[in-house]
């Protein structure tokens, strides 16, 4: 995988000179070690106590500000405003502060976005995923020094993201790949080659995540089911959870219906292992959908597909 989710903590020795400004809310701890024009922020949730997630950014100086984003540093006197959460930073002697909080951060941090940019691959699958990191990898005492401490996480989504996640695929010993059109069973794969198998995994693994916004077009059926509901019986003007439950369903079955009469291609990929369908991935428009969750492919699904021949004797 080219592209790493996350930001490159800062290396020792790479601020001998910078500034750590800190900073908190009833929700956040903020962190920034500010060094000429470059501000690296660390934020670090704290809704839960117990489940803190930590986040980590990079702004840049430009127009009296560092920004990037919606995510703002401006100067208040000689303190730090952090926006656009209005929290005021000021100088402290160390990064220390907090560190249990900000290590479980970390941790919390990292496997939350590693497991969103996996979902995909079903929760089975990514429990054994996180097994198999575990085994490999050497914990670091949580008495060690932040930095190094999250070095050593971020580590640990490497080698999940380069190792353990390509090499996964060779628990599956056959694919097969099919049409999702209605009334159509054709197949545009069916191999239990490992060089085949291997490289239709890479070609979904190599892909981003895309978040979503939300879109006011999704309250759009719930008005008109109101008031379809309303005129079949006037009852329910007044009692609103059958339409309520009606939207839901509509939102949940209606786009896989959909799908099927939809004349674009949407491919259906299983993978099986000793005979067991193991894995279901479904992509249309050269993205994986999952759930709620869309991951768009870096390759051309069914530009790959062509090169399958090829693949068997080059790959």
């Amino acid at each position: 995988m080219k592209k790493n989710l996350f930001v490159v903590f800062i290396l020792a020795g790479t601020f001998l000179h910078a500034t750590v400004y800190y900073g908190r809310n009833a929700k956040e701890l903020v962190f920034v070690t500010l060094k000429d024009s470059i501000a690296t922020i660390e934020v670090c949730r704290i809704n839960n106590i117990r489940h803190p997630r930590t986040y980590l950014d990079t702004l840049y100086f430009q127009n009296q500000s560092f920004r990037k984003g919606i995510a703002r540093l401006v100067w208040q006197n000689e303190k730090l405003l952090f926006l656009p959460d209005n929290i005021l930073l000021s100088t402290t002697a160390s990064d220390t502060a907090y560190s249990n909080i900000r290590k479980e951060g970390y941790r919390k941090g990292f496997a939350s976005l590693l497991a969103l940019k996996y979902a995909w691959v079903g929760q089975d699958n990514w429990r054994q995923m996180n097994e198999n990191l575990d085994k490999v990898t050497v914990p670091v005492p949580t008495s060690a020094l932040n930095k190094l401490y999250y070095r050593n996480i971020q580590y640990k989504a490497r080698i999940l993201e380069n190792g353990i996640v390509p090499h996964y695929a060779i628990k599956f010993d056959r694919v097969i790949i099919t049409d999702n059109t209605l009334l159509s069973s054709y197949k545009y794969v069916d191999s239990s080659e490992p060089r085949v198998i291997q490289f239709i995994w890479n070609q979904l693994c190599d892909n981003q995540l895309v978040f979503k916004k939300f879109s006011l077009w999704y309250l759009a059926p719930f008005p008109i089911i109101y008031v379809g509901l309303g005129i079949i019986n006037p009852i329910f003007f007044f009692v609103v959870p059958p339409a309520v439950a009606t939207w839901v369903a509509i939102s949940h079955w209606a786009p896989p219906i959909i799908s099927h009469l939809d004349i674009h291609k949407t491919y259906i990929i299983r993978f099986y292992s000793h005979g067991k369908d193991v894995l279901k991935v479904k992509v249309k428009d050269n993205t994986i959908y999952y759930q709620n969750h869309y991951y768009a492919l870096s390759r051309d699904f069914r530009s790959s597909l062509g090169r399958i021949d090829d693949t068997i004797m080059n790959y």
